[in-house]
Order: C-alpha cells, then structure tokens, then sequence
C-alpha cells in the first residue's frame, strides 16, 4: 500500500511520517478530498502527492475546482488556490457562493485577491 518514511518537519518543529502511494492507488473522486485532509493535517508532502496525481481530465466542474483550491489553500500555496478559484468563477459555478462565510478560505482572507474575488462574485461591495 505505498512506501512510508520518517521525516522532521521544520515548519512544525517535529517527526512527521510521509506515506507515498503508487498513483494507480487513486480514485479521484476522494483524492481532492484527502489531499485537503493531509494538508490540515499537516501532512503537506502526502497533501502535494495526491494532488500531483490526479489526472487533470477529470477535474471538470466548480466542486472540484473549489475542492483543489481548498487543498492549496489548506497547504498555504495561495497562488494556486487563487488560481484554482478563479475557474470556477469564469464558469459562473454556484460553488463560491459560500466563499466569505467558509472557514475552509480563513488562509486566503488576508490576501488582498481574496476580497477581490468576493467583488467579482458580488458578495462584496
């Protein structure tokens, strides 16, 4: 079921235990998903595995979308959760809906893009 490995992690001041499975191990519908529970976790290497592993065909509408900015958001990469939130904005998804109410963005709200991205939703004024 994958390699595992023990690790200090700096950032976190402690041993850490990295899991890396093989990408045949993934099914993409809960990778998104798990890869926003590594990276809470403060799994961040297991977090960017899986998500360098899901197949980007089939990534394909607003959710999951959202649900990869939530993991690079939850990874403290905002470039890519930015950039990861404006597709499902240039959709028109209904998914950023709850975007200045959801905890899952409290990383994304100090950047001055994510007050501009409430504008362009009209949930800002």
């Amino acid at each position: 079921m994958g390699v595992v490995y023990k690790a200090y992690d700096t950032k976190l001041d402690r041993l850490v235990v990295l899991k890396f499975l093989s990408s045949d191990q993934f099914s993409s519908e809960d990778d998104r998903g798990q890869a926003q529970i590594q990276a809470v976790s403060g799994n961040a290497a297991e977090a960017k595995h899986i998500i360098e592993n899901i197949p980007i065909e089939q990534i394909s509408n607003g959710n999951m979308f959202r649900e990869m900015a939530l993991a690079y958001a939850a990874l403290r990469e905002n470039d890519l959760a930015f950039d990861w939130l404006d597709k499902p904005y240039a959709m028109r998804s209904e998914t950023l809906c709850s975007s200045k109410i959801d905890p899952k963005l409290d990383s994304l709200r100090k950047d001055p893009r994510f007050d501009a991205l409430l504008k362009k939703i009209g949930l800002e004024k």
